[in-house]
């Protein structure tokens, strides 16, 4: 393909994928339809089929590319501490400050959580996971680290992030002295610690 058509290919890709992000979040996947995304892209319906052979593998293509996955991983990066306690809660505040404000994030989770079953997750997965290897070796290194997989330790970064900000958004308006101050570093201190007594109980294996 030459490339002047190659690149007028990726743009039209990319208004569609645009378009369709907009859609999905404001209506929801199965309230929105092929032709609202041809309109708003300014495309035909062939130049979105040439693209998207169906309107759940331009799903699949939003998720991926939408999601900010990436941008988390880019505060693992750029996080400080000595310790894997600082670096943890470092990484926490960075990724919070960087995304909190993006309030579109819960209704894409909840769009492939609730409408796709987290079908697309492992594909998001094994498309960061060459970024993932290198961050992580550089997180063993910390001091205090337990001995556990890549696949684990970001999955369960991934899931106290989303816990953390789902927690803050639903409970904006509630008292502050009901939650409780340092809301962040009480959910840092249970993703490190968890919540039972290791004097008085064995950890899991």
């Amino acid at each position: 393909m030459p490339r002047q058509s190659k690149e007028k290919s990726e743009e039209t890709r990319a208004r569609i994928v645009e378009a369709a992000y907009d859609l999905f979040l404001a209506q929801g996947f199965a309230a929105t339809s092929m032709r609202q995304i041809v309109q708003r892209a300014g495309v035909t319906m062939g130049g979105v089929y040439n693209h998207f052979p169906s309107k759940q593998e331009l799903w699949s293509a939003v998720f991926i590319e939408k999601t900010p996955f990436r941008e988390i991983l880019a505060t693992l990066q750029a996080a400080q501490g000595d310790t894997i306690e600082e670096f943890i809660l470092d990484a926490a505040r960075r990724t919070v400050q960087g995304l909190g404000e993006r309030k579109e994030l819960l209704n894409l989770m909840f769009i492939e959580l609730v409408e796709f079953k987290a079908k697309d997750l492992p594909m998001l997965l094994e498309t960061i996971s060459p970024e993932v290897l290198p961050i992580f070796a550089q997180i063993t290194q910390k001091p205090g680290m337990r001995p556990i997989s890549a696949e684990s330790f970001i999955t369960s970064f991934l899931s106290f992030f989303f816990a953390y900000y789902l927690t803050e958004q639903l409970f904006t308006s509630v008292d502050s002295d009901l939650l409780g101050k340092g809301l962040l570093e009480s959910f840092v201190d249970i993703f490190l610690y968890g919540i039972i007594d290791t004097s008085k109980h064995m950890r899991l294996p």
